[in-house]
């Protein structure tokens, strides 16, 4: 099966998410996936999306924006995983389910997202001690967290967030990735030796494009790996400061 997974803002188009270009973008140039996994999306886009596509689901905490993780697809319906705990004080690492060949299939949809804080009238960050973790430490402690789900298959992917900012971001990432070779999951990448490819290009104050290695799929080793592959940047990056992941698997 083939699912693609895309953060679909752009930090130029801030008022656009996923609208129909976008949507008519990734769906033509990906059009026999399955399960498609939008990052930064908003409800009314996944509104918009029930009208072609018979299973729809959206995530957002509605915390610092009206920004969440929408799915969809034609053929497989994604329900939220009962052990999901919405106290959790990662954010958003969801622990999705659905079914394929009657084998249920654990698929936690991330983007991995930083402390959060509020601005008083005064511009003052008040920063909320729960809510505290950044990017790929969100991921990290839901995979402790979540650690029950691990033996079955599953699949994680999407905007990791994992070396945007200093070092520590890729300690915190190296971690996570030896947790996970521990419990039998392993990078898609690899298979095709894409693992230092970038999938997402920062714009700094002296406006230079900067490459990072952002966005992730892993799987369980019962879960076999036939593609990973790259959207081309001529096609995404007028739309995305991202790139999408696509992997074909073999479950």
């Amino acid at each position: 099966m083939k699912i693609v997974s895309w953060n679909c803002k752009n930090e130029y188009y801030k008022k656009i998410c996923f609208d129909e270009n976008k949507e008519k973008l990734i769906t033509k140039e990906n059009d026999d996936a399955e399960i498609f996994i939008i990052q930064e999306c908003t409800y009314s886009d996944c509104i918009r999306l029930k009208e072609n596509y018979q299973y729809v689901t959206w995530y957002g905490d509605g915390k610092d924006s009206i920004l969440g993780i929408g799915a969809f697809s034609k053929k497989y319906e994604l329900s939220l995983a009962p052990e999901y705990n919405p106290d959790c004080k990662f954010r958003y690492v969801i622990p999705y389910y659905f079914y394929k060949d009657n084998n249920k299939i654990y698929l936690f949809l991330v983007w991995a997202k930083t402390s959060l804080y509020c601005i008083t009238n005064t511009n003052k960050r008040i920063p909320d001690k729960h809510c505290n973790l950044e990017y790929v430490q969100n991921v990290l402690e839901a995979m402790q967290h979540y650690n029950n789900l691990l033996n079955d298959k599953i699949i994680i992917i999407g905007d990791f967030n994992s070396g945007i900012t200093l070092d520590n971001e890729r300690i915190k990432h190296d971690e996570l990735v030896k947790y996970l070779e521990k419990n039998n999951i392993v990078n898609c990448s690899l298979k095709d030796k894409l693992e230092k490819a970038p999938t997402y290009f920062h714009i700094d104050k002296y406006k230079n494009e900067i490459p990072f290695t952002d966005d992730y799929c892993f799987v369980s080793k019962n879960i076999k790996i036939e593609s990973f592959t790259i959207g081309k940047k001529e096609i995404y990056h007028e739309y995305s400061d991202h790139l999408p992941i696509i992997v074909n698997l073999k479950i």
